[in-house]
Parts: C-alpha cells; structure tokens; sequence
C-alpha cells in the first residue's frame, strides 16, 4: 500500500512538473513571439529587443500583466512613432497607470502616446501623463472613453494657447 501511494505521489509529480516545464515553454515561445513582431513594427534593431524585453519583463513583476501584455502596450507605442529607448523609457508607468484605471494596456499606451505627441512632450514625461490621466479619470465624472474624445478637440486648441496637460485635464474634468 505505501508503494502504491508513493508511486501515485510521483506519477502526480511528475505529471505537475511536466505541465509546468510546457506552459514555461509555451510561454516563452509566445514571448518570443511577440518580440518578433515588436521588431518589425518598430524596425528594432537585436540590441533594442533584447532592452525591451527586459523592460517587459521588469513591468511585468511590478503588475498584475503579463510580459506578452505589456509587449503589446510596447507594439502600441511603436506604432505611434515612439523610438525603442522611448518605448522602454515609458513602459512601466504606463503599465502601472492601465493597472490603476482598471484599463487595458494597449488602450492606455494609445492614450498616453497620443496625449505626449500632442502636447509636444517626451517620452519620460510619460509618468507625469500617466499620473494626470489616472487623477483626472479617478477624480471626475470621465472616463477613460471620455476622456479621449474630449481631448482629441481640445487638446490641439489647450496647446496652440500654451496651456498644459495638467491644467487642461483640470479644466475638462470641472467640466465633466
């Protein structure tokens, strides 16, 4: 009886760690995926891959996404123009503010890299956005949705006027 329990015990070890080491591979075949075709979206070069991945990876151990979650957010960015260096220098405060908004991450790098291009900002102001965009949707009546619509038309006149991000988010979430 007691070899029968114990040959059943590691049958079931063995049948856990088997199905480990394959969701483990899968995974990172899916990883690798995806980092593939963040390289040809933004024309990458090895080295910058191999950086984004770690920040991937980085903002992955710090939220509740995954590292293929968070490439995604990174394919967004690159699509919108921002360099590799950019993309890794804003991925885990965009990753961090899609957490705090209860939003998906390619939905908020697209908000995010949207707001940056068009209040003329950099790439590491992407905290400060994220912080403003995650106050004005959690502090008002907008969301994110909202948010987007509304300054898509105001956001280019706040601009032409030289009135920032902060205090136009302001004025559109007194207004919401």
């Amino acid at each position: 009886a007691r070899f029968a329990a114990a040959g059943a015990l590691v049958a079931a070890a063995t049948k856990a760690l088997n199905f480990i080491f394959v969701e483990s591979f899968k995974r990172a075949v899916e990883f690798e995926k995806a980092l593939g075709n963040l390289a040809a979206v933004g024309g990458a070069t090895q080295k910058e891959i191999e950086q984004l991945g770690k920040a991937a990876l980085d903002a992955a151990g710090s939220t509740k996404f995954t590292a293929n979650q968070i490439v995604e957010l990174q394919t967004e960015l690159s699509k919108l123009g921002f360099t590799a260096d950019e993309v890794v220098d804003s991925t885990l405060a965009i990753s961090i503010g899609a957490q705090a908004l209860g939003a998906g991450l390619g939905e908020t790098a697209q908000q995010v890299g949207k707001l940056i291009n068009q209040f003329g900002l950099l790439a590491q102001d992407a905290e400060m956005v994220v912080d403003t965009l995650v106050t004005t949707i959690n502090e008002s009546a907008l969301s994110m949705q909202t948010f987007g619509v509304a300054v898509q038309y105001v956001g280019p006149i706040a601009r032409d006027l030289g009135i920032d991000l902060q205090a136009t988010a302001g004025a559109m979430a007194v207004l919401a």
